[in-house]
């Protein structure tokens, strides 16, 4: 499980946890993910398609991108 924390001066705001489900795609794992800011709740993402040898930075940008609506 990867799990990125935004803060503000050092009091957490909110958390991205991103968990591999142990499917596969083709090459590519299936990641689930869901982000919380302890305010608006909980928010899921189903179903991301990653290639395990390319940074996980790549991962978050395709997580981010489906929480925010772009297609990726």
């Amino acid at each position: 499980m990867l799990r990125i924390t935004a803060d503000i001066n050092g009091r957490g705001i909110a958390n991205l946890y991103i968990h591999n489900t142990g499917r596969r795609m083709g090459v590519k794992w299936v990641y689930d993910a869901a982000s919380w800011d302890g305010v608006d709740g909980v928010f899921g993402v189903e179903g991301v398609g990653h290639v395990r040898e390319q940074p996980w930075t790549v991962l978050v940008a395709k997580v981010l991108a489906k929480v925010n609506g772009v297609k990726r």
